[in-house]
């Protein structure tokens, strides 16, 4: 246990008196809160700045106005908060001036009221709060069923079982992107641990959504054994946090001696000259498991918008290629799936391209979707939403290589207006 000192439970008592101050829609100053406690307005001031130390009887007389034990008022306990259904606790305390900016800026996210910083900026802080164990997020919020329920008769209609399943999950609409995706990555860990049931083996893409999945996982979880495999052997140099063998050995570091199996898939990417995989017997034992997966959970690319919403491996091959993302526009490519290249129909593109690559194939995705099994995308943005739909959809045979979606509201309500809007276009509708 940490010493308590005048300067940590200074720290403390202000941040709960602007948090308490905010959850009862009002500000309290260090004057009414010192009327309230029976001590002089100087006394109180003196324990806020870091000066002194309350005394024990004090403390208890600050507990009791908070509401909660002596032990989390002078930080030895973690306590939980929720805001907008979100639930998150406090692992350690602050220390030091990126620590308590990180915190401000990522409960300022939460409320959206980050206009006047960049998305940027608060997108470190909230990556800071998550990877240096300030703050762990413990729950999404509960999924709107209404939403999922009219995803699910849209795209099942005329008897067609393309979605097994629907995680819609609420967020306002001025949400940061980066906490977005973390409570995504919530809300799929959620959904794989609701799963695990008879040892299941899981299929994992690179991507920063199934990455949040991996990260929001740790050892206080009710984790069964299963095996994992990389569904693409494509290391993202720049961001090896996002690399599916990188996320692979972070879940055997933690679970290991609790029954988690895995295989990473130490083979080239992608080539031009061609799949490589008939020469390389290790990597394709490992693919040719992953094609037999219980569950695979898969981010996805987009196409659209000023930021174009490709995974940097992608972007990586289309520069060994020499093929421009404006060539891919004007071919009517919406995004991408474990790299495969998908019109606005979900008809593959590009097939040299995807014979280069050591990755599953679509065909197993559609097999996979076929037998009943769980092919899980994960997104945050709605920028997702064509290239969700051309996924579902499958292309001319009207297989689709997914059947359960983890998205956000915004996502689920575009990929509504999109079905609707497709109706009337035969090159589109669903068949």
């Amino acid at each position: 246990m940490e010493e308590l000192t005048p300067t940590i439970l200074g720290d403390r008592l202000a941040r709960l008196r602007e948090q308490f101050g905010k959850a009862r829609g009002e500000v309290i100053t260090q004057r009414q809160l010192s009327q309230a406690l029976g001590v002089k307005p100087q006394a109180y001031n003196s324990w806020e700045q870091g000066r002194t130390l309350p005394r024990l009887d004090h403390l208890w007389r600050l507990a009791r106005y908070y509401r909660v034990s002596l032990d989390l008022l002078c930080g030895n306990e973690r306590d939980t908060n929720t805001a907008s259904g979100i639930v998150w606790e406090r692992i350690r305390r602050p220390v030091g001036a990126q620590d308590e900016e990180a915190l401000d800026l990522f409960h300022r996210a939460l409320s959206g009221e980050t206009e006047d910083a960049p998305e940027s900026k608060v997108g470190l802080a909230i990556r800071h709060v998550v990877t240096s164990q300030l703050i762990r997020i413990t729950q999404a919020p509960e999924p709107d069923e209404g939403l999922g329920r009219a995803l699910q008769e849209r795209f099942n209609a005329g008897g067609k079982k393309r979605l097994k399943d629907v995680r819609v999950i609420p967020m306002p609409p001025d949400m940061t992107g980066q906490l977005r995706a973390l409570i995504i990555g919530v809300a799929a860990k959620a959904y794989l641990l609701d799963h695990l049931d008879g040892t299941p083996s899981i299929g994992i893409a690179p991507g920063y959504s199934v990455s949040c999945m991996i990260r929001a996982m740790h050892r206080e979880d009710p984790i069964k054994p299963f095996s994992v495999y990389p569904l693409v052997a494509l290391p993202v140099v720049d961001r090896p946090d996002v690399d599916a063998n990188t996320l692979i050995g972070d879940l055997l570091y933690k679970y290991t001696d609790q029954g988690v199996r895995g295989l990473a898939l130490q083979s080239p990417g992608f080539s031009l000259s061609g799949n490589r995989l008939e020469a390389d017997h290790t990597a394709r034992e490992v693919l040719t498991r992953a094609t037999c997966v219980d569950m695979a959970f898969i981010g996805i690319g987009s196409m659209e918008g000023p930021v174009r919403y490709f995974d940097r491996g992608i972007m990586n091959i289309l520069d060994m290629t020499g093929i421009s993302v404006d060539s891919l526009k004007k071919r009517d490519i919406v995004g991408d799936l474990c790299f495969h290249l998908l019109d606005a129909a979900g008809n593959p593109q590009e097939k040299e391209l995807s014979e280069g690559l050591s990755a599953v194939p679509l065909e197993t995705f559609q097999h996979l979707v076929s037998i009943g099994q769980r092919v899980v995308v994960l997104a945050s943005n709605e920028l997702k939403a064509a290239p969700i739909y051309s996924a579902l959809r499958g292309g001319d045979t009207g297989r689709g290589y997914i059947n359960v979606l983890i998205v956000d509201s915004l996502t689920a309500e575009r990929l509504l207006k999109l079905a609707e809007a497709y109706d009337h276009d035969p090159a589109l509708r669903l068949i």
